[in-house]
């Protein structure tokens, strides 16, 4: 009997440690090591689409859509975070890859009955918790539509479409316990890139990437109160000299929109 016990001991840890979610993303964060070259001021990012690893990517979005909903829902919401921030990044990664080479993600999409526009985001292209599932889905309803998750408008900084005029792509993963911290960094890198985000003096103005058009209300949240709140917050990042900064931190200034570069964010 104390036999019998031990086996079943011994197989329920096996059993659990198999099911088991590796919250490190450990795999990710490998492959985003080996092909993203953040550039030395880590304003921007480009990735090795060719030289991409493809079975070991696959090998991380196995254990991705293997995770059941009953185990996902027993994660706390940082811990969520960070795996649809991961999710969404790496499955955007593999529809560059399945459709290798291309000039912009914007090429990758396929009509359907349902998606007569061809929009990639909208492409049911994977299974997550075991239903066909999209980008979309991903960024607009399980994290922005969720109120226990979208608390914090820095998101948009960590979500990656590959595309030249997005934040960049990090090259380490998102992990649960430094969320914060990795937000702070990318939301400085991002204001930092002047090719996107510039503060022009001569006309009192914050000439911002189009991230912040399409979803300024975000900003407006409780954690920033406007998106002028927030730009105030970064002055630091978003100005080059003190006349600059003492403007921004003012609050008087205006905000115009720069636009948005599709181009594939692909190492040269």
């Amino acid at each position: 009997m104390k036999y019998f016990y031990t086996v079943l001991t011994l197989s329920l840890i096996l059993t659990s440690n198999a099911f088991a979610f590796d919250h490190s993303h450990k795999i990710f964060d490998e492959l985003l090591t080996a092909h993203v070259k953040m550039a030395s001021d880590k304003t921007s990012s480009s990735v090795d689409y060719k030289n991409f690893n493809k079975k070991k990517l696959n090998s991380y979005l196995s254990t991705v859509s293997a995770l059941s909903k009953k185990d996902f829902d027993k994660f706390n919401d940082d811990q969520k975070l960070a795996f649809f921030i991961n999710t969404y990044n790496a499955f955007t990664i593999k529809l560059i890859l399945d459709n290798y080479p291309v000039d912009s993600i914007k090429d990758t999409g396929r009509r359907t009955f349902t998606n007569p526009l061809k929009n990639p985001w909208k492409m049911k292209f994977f299974k997550l918790f075991g239903d066909k599932t999209s980008l979309d889905e991903i960024e607009h309803e399980y994290t922005r539509g969720n109120d226990a998750l979208n608390k914090d408008p820095r998101i948009h900084f960590a979500f990656n479409c590959a595309a030249v005029g997005c934040p960049a792509l990090s090259n380490n993963a998102w992990v649960s316990n430094k969320l914060d911290k990795q937000f702070d960094q990318a939301a400085i890198g991002f204001l930092k890139d002047r090719s996107r985000n510039r503060f022009n003096l001569k006309n009192k103005t914050a000439e911002l990437n189009n991230i912040f058009k399409w979803y300024g209300k975000d900003f407006s949240s409780a954690k920033y109160g406007s998106l002028k709140n927030f730009i105030v917050k970064y002055a630091d990042a978003l100005t080059d000299n003190s006349k600059e900064k003492a403007l921004v931190s003012s609050g008087d200034f205006d905000i115009s929109y720069t636009g948005y570069d599709w181009s594939l964010n692909q190492a040269k």
